[in-house]
Protein backbone atom coordinates (compact mmCIF):
# COMPACT_ATOMS: atom_id res chain seq x y z
CA UNK A 1 0.00 0.00 0.00
CA UNK A 2 1.45 3.32 -1.09
CA UNK A 3 1.41 6.83 0.33
CA UNK A 4 -0.82 7.89 -2.58
CA UNK A 5 -3.33 5.15 -1.72
CA UNK A 6 -3.90 6.52 1.78
CA UNK A 7 -4.07 10.09 0.52
CA UNK A 8 -6.74 9.12 -1.99
CA UNK A 9 -8.53 6.99 0.64
CA UNK A 10 -8.83 9.99 2.93
CA UNK A 11 -10.20 12.11 0.10
CA UNK A 12 -12.74 9.46 -0.92
CA UNK A 13 -13.78 8.91 2.69
CA UNK A 14 -14.48 12.62 3.12
CA UNK A 15 -16.70 12.57 0.03
CA UNK A 16 -18.87 9.71 1.33
CA UNK A 17 -22.39 10.47 2.55
CA UNK A 18 -21.51 8.67 5.79
CA UNK A 19 -18.95 11.37 6.59
CA UNK A 20 -19.09 15.14 6.58
CA UNK A 21 -16.64 18.01 6.28
CA UNK A 22 -16.67 20.85 8.78
CA UNK A 23 -16.32 24.48 7.77
CA UNK A 24 -12.52 24.16 8.01
CA UNK A 25 -12.49 21.00 5.84
CA UNK A 26 -11.80 18.52 8.65
CA UNK A 27 -13.66 15.18 8.47
CA UNK A 28 -15.81 13.24 10.91
CA UNK A 29 -18.75 10.80 10.67
CA UNK A 30 -22.11 12.23 9.71
CA UNK A 31 -24.71 12.36 12.48
CA UNK A 32 -26.29 9.02 13.32
CA UNK A 33 -29.68 10.16 12.01
CA UNK A 34 -28.14 10.76 8.59
CA UNK A 35 -26.14 7.52 8.64
CA UNK A 36 -29.34 5.57 9.27
CA UNK A 37 -30.83 7.12 6.13
CA UNK A 38 -27.75 6.41 4.00
CA UNK A 39 -27.27 2.85 5.34
CA UNK A 40 -30.35 1.59 7.25
CA UNK A 41 -28.79 -1.74 8.24
CA UNK A 42 -27.04 -1.26 11.60
CA UNK A 43 -24.64 -4.17 11.12
CA UNK A 44 -23.59 -2.90 7.71
CA UNK A 45 -23.02 0.62 9.10
CA UNK A 46 -20.75 -0.85 11.78
CA UNK A 47 -18.80 -2.82 9.16
CA UNK A 48 -18.31 0.28 7.00
CA UNK A 49 -16.99 2.45 9.83
CA UNK A 50 -14.92 -0.46 11.14
CA UNK A 51 -13.33 -0.89 7.69
CA UNK A 52 -12.64 2.85 7.48
CA UNK A 53 -10.97 2.71 10.88
CA UNK A 54 -8.87 -0.28 9.86
CA UNK A 55 -7.63 1.47 6.73
CA UNK A 56 -6.82 4.61 8.72
CA UNK A 57 -5.07 2.40 11.26
CA UNK A 58 -2.87 1.07 8.46
CA UNK A 59 -2.05 4.63 7.46
CA UNK A 60 -1.05 5.36 11.06
CA UNK A 61 1.03 2.17 11.24
CA UNK A 62 2.92 3.01 8.05
CA UNK A 63 3.27 6.71 8.92
CA UNK A 64 1.27 7.96 5.96
CA UNK A 65 -0.92 11.06 6.10
CA UNK A 66 -4.54 10.81 5.04
CA UNK A 67 -5.94 12.96 2.26
CA UNK A 68 -8.14 14.86 4.71
CA UNK A 69 -7.64 15.80 8.39
CA UNK A 70 -9.94 14.34 11.05
CA UNK A 71 -11.74 16.72 13.41
CA UNK A 72 -10.22 17.15 16.86
CA UNK A 73 -13.37 16.00 18.63
CA UNK A 74 -13.57 12.87 16.46
CA UNK A 75 -9.95 12.13 17.36
CA UNK A 76 -10.83 12.55 21.05
CA UNK A 77 -13.59 9.96 20.72
CA UNK A 78 -11.29 7.55 18.89
CA UNK A 79 -8.82 7.98 21.75
CA UNK A 80 -11.59 7.49 24.36
CA UNK A 81 -11.08 11.05 25.62
CA UNK A 82 -14.47 12.69 24.98
CA UNK A 83 -14.93 16.31 26.03
CA UNK A 84 -16.53 16.80 29.43
CA UNK A 85 -18.39 19.83 30.71
CA UNK A 86 -19.43 23.05 29.06
CA UNK A 87 -15.95 24.54 28.76
CA UNK A 88 -14.45 21.59 26.87
CA UNK A 89 -17.50 21.25 24.63
CA UNK A 90 -17.29 24.92 23.67
CA UNK A 91 -13.57 24.55 23.04
CA UNK A 92 -14.23 21.69 20.62
CA UNK A 93 -16.98 23.59 18.84
CA UNK A 94 -14.72 26.61 18.38
CA UNK A 95 -11.89 24.38 17.13
CA UNK A 96 -14.29 22.98 14.54
CA UNK A 97 -15.27 26.52 13.52
CA UNK A 98 -11.67 27.74 13.29
CA UNK A 99 -10.94 29.85 10.21
CA UNK A 100 -14.65 30.01 9.39
CA UNK A 101 -16.07 33.28 8.13
CA UNK A 102 -18.60 33.39 10.96
CA UNK A 103 -18.63 32.02 14.48
CA UNK A 104 -21.24 29.84 16.18
CA UNK A 105 -22.99 31.70 19.01
CA UNK A 106 -22.97 28.47 21.05
CA UNK A 107 -19.20 28.77 21.40
CA UNK A 108 -19.39 32.19 23.02
CA UNK A 109 -19.87 33.06 26.70
CA UNK A 110 -22.46 35.67 25.68
CA UNK A 111 -25.29 33.16 25.77
CA UNK A 112 -24.67 32.48 29.45
CA UNK A 113 -23.81 36.02 30.53
CA UNK A 114 -26.59 37.87 28.66
CA UNK A 115 -30.33 37.39 28.63
CA UNK A 116 -31.89 35.62 25.68
CA UNK A 117 -33.99 38.70 25.04
CA UNK A 118 -30.90 40.93 24.70
CA UNK A 119 -29.44 38.47 22.19
CA UNK A 120 -32.63 38.31 20.14
CA UNK A 121 -33.16 34.66 21.09
CA UNK A 122 -36.19 34.99 23.33
CA UNK A 123 -38.79 32.31 22.49
CA UNK A 124 -36.69 31.09 19.52
CA UNK A 125 -34.95 28.00 20.95
CA UNK A 126 -36.38 24.63 21.95
CA UNK A 127 -34.71 21.48 23.26
CA UNK A 128 -34.01 20.25 19.75
CA UNK A 129 -31.06 20.37 17.41
CA UNK A 130 -31.21 20.95 13.66
CA UNK A 131 -28.69 18.77 11.80
CA UNK A 132 -26.30 20.89 9.75
CA UNK A 133 -26.31 18.50 6.80
CA UNK A 134 -30.11 18.20 6.88
CA UNK A 135 -31.73 21.54 7.85
CA UNK A 136 -35.13 19.85 7.54
CA UNK A 137 -34.29 17.33 10.27
CA UNK A 138 -34.59 18.15 13.98
CA UNK A 139 -33.53 15.84 16.81
CA UNK A 140 -35.05 16.17 20.27
CA UNK A 141 -32.48 16.58 23.03
CA UNK A 142 -34.93 15.25 25.61
CA UNK A 143 -38.39 13.67 25.47
CA UNK A 144 -40.86 16.37 24.48
CA UNK A 145 -38.00 18.75 23.70
CA UNK A 146 -39.67 20.13 20.59
CA UNK A 147 -42.41 21.62 22.77
CA UNK A 148 -40.14 23.00 25.51
CA UNK A 149 -38.99 26.57 24.92
CA UNK A 150 -35.56 27.47 26.28
CA UNK A 151 -35.57 30.16 28.98
CA UNK A 152 -32.82 32.00 30.84
CA UNK A 153 -33.20 29.43 33.61
CA UNK A 154 -32.70 26.46 31.27
CA UNK A 155 -30.31 27.89 28.65
CA UNK A 156 -27.19 26.40 30.28
CA UNK A 157 -28.77 22.93 30.22
CA UNK A 158 -29.84 23.46 26.61
CA UNK A 159 -26.38 24.64 25.56
CA UNK A 160 -24.56 21.68 27.09
CA UNK A 161 -27.16 19.26 25.71
CA UNK A 162 -26.98 20.58 22.16
CA UNK A 163 -23.17 20.67 22.12
CA UNK A 164 -22.92 17.18 23.59
CA UNK A 165 -25.31 15.84 20.97
CA UNK A 166 -23.50 17.56 18.10
CA UNK A 167 -19.96 16.68 19.16
CA UNK A 168 -20.33 13.37 21.00
CA UNK A 169 -23.67 11.55 21.11
CA UNK A 170 -24.56 11.83 17.42
CA UNK A 171 -21.30 10.20 16.29
CA UNK A 172 -20.65 7.89 19.25
CA UNK A 173 -21.52 4.56 17.62
CA UNK A 174 -19.66 5.46 14.41
CA UNK A 175 -16.61 6.47 16.42
CA UNK A 176 -16.66 3.21 18.39
CA UNK A 177 -16.72 1.16 15.18
CA UNK A 178 -13.95 3.31 13.69
CA UNK A 179 -11.83 2.93 16.85
CA UNK A 180 -12.31 -0.85 16.79
CA UNK A 181 -10.99 -0.90 13.21
CA UNK A 182 -7.96 1.21 14.12
CA UNK A 183 -7.15 -1.10 17.04
CA UNK A 184 -7.19 -4.10 14.71
CA UNK A 185 -3.94 -2.66 13.34
CA UNK A 186 -2.24 -0.64 16.08
CA UNK A 187 -2.05 -1.31 19.85
CA UNK A 188 -4.27 0.85 22.10
CA UNK A 189 -1.23 2.15 23.99
CA UNK A 190 -0.46 4.42 21.03
CA UNK A 191 -3.36 6.58 22.20
CA UNK A 192 -1.78 6.81 25.65
CA UNK A 193 1.47 8.06 24.18
CA UNK A 194 0.03 10.84 22.01
CA UNK A 195 -1.91 14.00 22.66
CA UNK A 196 -4.84 14.78 20.36
CA UNK A 197 -2.85 17.44 18.51
CA UNK A 198 0.07 15.03 18.02
CA UNK A 199 -2.21 12.35 16.59
CA UNK A 200 -3.70 14.92 14.20
CA UNK A 201 -0.20 15.76 12.93
CA UNK A 202 0.82 12.16 12.22
CA UNK A 203 -2.54 11.12 10.73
Amino acid sequence: LSRDFFREWGERMSESELFRKTVNDAVQPAADAICVIVQPDEEERWKIFHACGRCCGLALYHGYLLGAPLTRCFLRLIMSRPPHGMHELQEELNAEQEDAAGSDFRGSSDLLTHTLSSLGLDDTLTFTRTLSARPDMNVELKPGGADEVVTDDTKATWLESTLRHKLVDSIKSQSEAFRAGVLDVVPPKIFDLLEVEELAEVW
